[in-house]
């Protein structure tokens, strides 16, 4: 990014221009300043935004294609969700090491070490000018380039005793979440702010605040709904902002509606293999790292289990899933 200049007459005001250079070199230092990281590219494919391990229920227009699994070590218990992050290649086998792109957090990698990404495709292909491998990118978290407004989504099953709201679209992350005022607690293995209550929440008229790693604050009073977001109108200023804006008496009248993608319970039986994923152990080989992922796709009412065969950065795509023999309490499931 180029550096800042501001151009001003100092006959004219000197103490305001004093002031406005100083801003614009705050500006300058804080662009410049944001920590890189260095690791393993890799790339893998995500059927849908709501698929990733963050279990989003809306995310910015470009995530449908711009789109990345961060690595176990970075992942800090969700904390990163829905960040985005500019990428680049820094490998001797890259055709352009200065291309780059920004993609969004929606995942996670669990057998990534720290530094590594695993990338969309067209995000692989982009930065590299190659087709899936394993190659060195730098990368830094940044803002989100045209993310809208800030949404509120209400998960899936919740209610007044359980609420758990997500916040999506976000210009920069978010560091906390409060509901009615109560601090909450990160749901286990999805990125929603649950609070849990003795006393019945009434749904129709919930304040959430929502504040950023920056310190700025969003709030206002909404009507929610389960299985749905609702528009704030609002967002964040800028990364370096700490102020708090606000809305009461927000309805749900623009809502999109999720799909459902809760991950079953431990009691839910394996699915029963078919010849192919049978005879499958036999040609895999040894070093190869298999994630399987478990959804409910409420398309067909049914529990379906992909997997997805990672080898040396390369996407194989998804299949019928037998051998899962360990299982993260997130419903990730992994074996060598």
């Amino acid at each position: 990014m180029k550096p800042v200049v501001t151009t001003f007459r100092l006959a004219l005001d000197p103490t305001m221009a004093f002031r406005t250079l100083l801003a614009a070199l705050a500006v300058t230092a804080a662009v410049t300043s944001a920590e890189y990281y260095e690791g393993d590219g890799t790339s893998y494919t995500l059927g849908d935004v709501s698929d990733g391990n963050c279990n989003f229920m809306s995310a910015i227009p470009t995530a449908s294609t711009n789109y990345a699994a961060l690595n176990n070590d970075q992942w800090d218990g969700l904390a990163n969700c829905g960040r985005c992050a500019e990428v680049s290649c820094i490998d001797d086998q890259c055709t352009d090491q200065s291309a780059t792109a920004i993609v969004q957090i929606l995942d996670r990698c669990p057998e990534c070490s720290s530094g590594d990404l695993d990338l969309s495709p067209t995000v692989f292909k982009n930065i590299t000018g190659s087709d899936p491998s394993r190659l060195t990118i730098r990368w830094r978290f940044v803002e989100c380039p045209n993310p809208g407004t800030i949404e509120v989504c209400l998960k899936t099953g919740s209610n007044g005793y359980y609420v758990a709201v997500q916040p999506t679209n976000t210009f920069v992350g978010v560091e906390t979440v409060t509901i009615n005022g109560e601090s909450t607690t990160m749901v286990d293995s999805a990125y929603y702010y649950l609070v849990t209550s003795t006393s019945e929440v009434d749904l129709t008229s919930v304040k959430v605040s929502i504040t950023s790693i920056e310190g700025e604050t969003v709030e206002g009073t909404y009507s929610l709904t389960a299985g749905e977001c609702v528009d704030t109108n609002q967002q964040f200023t800028t990364s370096s902002s700490s102020q708090t804006s606000s809305q009461t008496s927000q309805t749900s009248t623009s809502t999109t509606t999720s799909t459902s993608t809760t991950a079953p319970a431990s009691t839910t039986a394996t699915p029963t293999a078919t010849a192919a994923s049978q005879t499958q152990g036999s040609s895999v080989a040894e070093d190869a790292s298999y994630a399987c992922i478990y959804y409910f796709d409420t398309r067909v009412n049914n529990l379906n289990a992909r997997f997805n065969h990672r080898h040396s950065g390369i996407d194989h795509g998804y299949t019928n899933c037998y051998f899962c023999d360990s299982c993260y309490h997130d419903a990730h499931y992994k074996f060598s």
